[in-house]
């Protein structure tokens, strides 16, 4: 029993993992975006 209960468990903490890497990603993404904007106002 405690089996099944581990398998769904482990299914949902790896769904939270990839959740937060999307959510870092796109963090990441929008920091370099703002970035190379500020760089091209500065260039200009």
């Amino acid at each position: 029993m405690a089996r099944s209960f581990l398998v769904p468990f482990s299914y949902v903490q790896v769904a939270v993992i990839k959740a937060n890497a999307d959510e870092i990603i796109l963090g990441i993404l929008s920091e370099m975006r703002f970035f190379l904007e500020y760089l091209k106002n500065i260039l200009e």
